[in-house]
Order: structure tokens, then sequence, then C-alpha cells
């Protein structure tokens, strides 16, 4: 009942806000990570906290240091998702306090051992891949051996081909490796990191803090939220699984060529 009635007192108060900023109507323009299946899901969060304060929301999909520069610059309204402080080296920059999701980065190799993960500093004397852009990664990586690529197959390639013996990638990067049907390549467990994502504002749309912090948080309360970042949950276990069985098919195959 207490759950039900805070659900009803969040709408009314963001009815409340809606009906003080009738001018927040319209279409944004938010930078996108091109072919970033996590820039993907954080949008797909995003449009629907600007639905329900009453704007459409458009992707404008660019390289990573593209698409915060357009967002910085007033070319673009926003960026999708980013790392908590990125206000700091982009000052046009606002970020919305809600977070929109929680990413964890993993060691992805095609070692077979050799490596046990404890954080960042466990990647020491490895060759690690990290896409360009990252921010946070490239923070975290600056004292390492580090090769840089534009996007996850760049990574991919990069481990199938011994040029890098680590890619820090999220989970949605089985999608790809399902796609390119790709060598032996493993998730390094525990996750490197876990980092919460926020929405970033350029700073002429600094009314739409609110209404657009409070939209995440009844879409935290109502479980849309989990709803739309696990819409690839299933799709990313079929991957994991496809790939395991093709491997398993790989090693019979070996057997009975032995």
């Amino acid at each position: 009942m207490f759950c039900r009635f805070t659900l009803l007192f969040q709408a009314a108060m963001l009815a409340c806000m809606l009906s003080n900023i009738a001018h927040a109507s319209g279409t944004v323009t938010i930078s996108v990570i091109q072919n970033d299946p996590v820039d993907a899901v954080g949008f797909r969060i995003i449009k629907e906290a600007y639905r329900r304060i009453g704007m459409i929301a458009l992707a404008s999909p660019l390289p990573s240091k593209r698409a915060i520069a357009a967002a910085d610059s007033g070319s673009n309204d926003g960026d999708a998702i980013r790392a908590e402080g990125m206000e700091i080296q982009y000052p046009h920059l606002l970020r919305v306090p809600e977070p929109v999701m929680s990413i964890d980065t993993y060691a992805f190799t095609t070692q077979a051992e050799g490596l046990e993960i404890k954080g960042w500093n466990s990647l020491r004397g490895h060759q690690v891949c990290i896409r360009q852009g990252i921010f946070l990664q490239e923070a975290k990586t600056n004292q390492l051996l580090v090769s840089h690529v534009v996007t996850i197959a760049d990574a991919i390639r990069m481990l199938i081909a011994g040029r890098c013996d680590v890619a820090t990638l999220s989970k949605w990067a089985w999608l790809e490796i399902a796609e390119m049907h790709a060598g032996n390549i493993r998730q390094l467990q525990p996750a490197l990191a876990s980092n919460r994502m926020y929405h970033y504002l350029n700073i002429r749309n600094a009314h739409l803090l609110a209404p657009l912090a409070q939209a995440l948080q009844q879409m935290k309360a109502d479980g849309t939220m989990t709803i739309l970042e696990n819409k690839d949950k299933e799709v990313i276990e079929a991957a994991m699984t496809s790939y395991s069985r093709q491997k398993v098919s790989q090693a019979r195959s070996s057997l009975k060529a032995d």
C-alpha cells in the first residue's frame, strides 16, 4: 500500500513539474556512441524518460569523443550515458543526478591460463585493448600497456590475432563474438569494475535536469528501467550458449581428427 502511494505521489509530482515547464516540449538530439550496444541500451532508457516528460529524443550516432564534444558544444542537446565526472572535463555539460544504469567491465582473453583478475592492476604486464574515447577505461589503464581500438569488433580481432592479451569490454560484447564466430574467447571473472552511468545535458537544457531525474526515479520504482536494461539479457545468454556449444563441437571434431 505504501509503495503504491509512493508511486502515485511521484507521478503527481512529475505532473506538477510538467505543468510548470510548458516549454519543455518538442524534440532533443542526443549524442550516442555509434555501434555501441551499451549506449544503445542507455538511449533506450533515456528515450522513455524524455517521453514521460512530453519530449521526443532522437539519437545522433558519433564516435565517442565527437559524441561528447557535440553535446558540450551545443551541437547536440546532450549525451546518452557517461560515467560520473565528465562535467569536470566538459564544462558545458550538466549531469542528471539520477543514474541511468550500471555497467560491469570485464577482461576478455583468448589465453587459457595465467590471468587472475583482481581489479585493473592485475592487468599490469599484459597488452590491453581498450576502445578509444571510453574515458573511464582510459583513466584506469593510463599506466598499462594499451592499444586503442575503435569498435568492439576491432578489440575481438586484436585478441584473435594475438595483438593484445586482454580486451576490456562489457557483457554485450558476446553479441559481437557470436556474430563474428570468433575464436576461443573467455570472459574472466570477477568484473574489473562496476560503474554507474549518467545522462548529460548541455547547459542550455538545465531546466530539464529535475524532470528527467524524477522520470528516471519513477522508471526505477515501477520496474520499467529493469525491463529496458534487461531487454538484451536473453539474447546475450543465447549468444554465450551458442558460443559454448560451438567450442564443444570444435573440441569433439578435434578429438575425432586425432
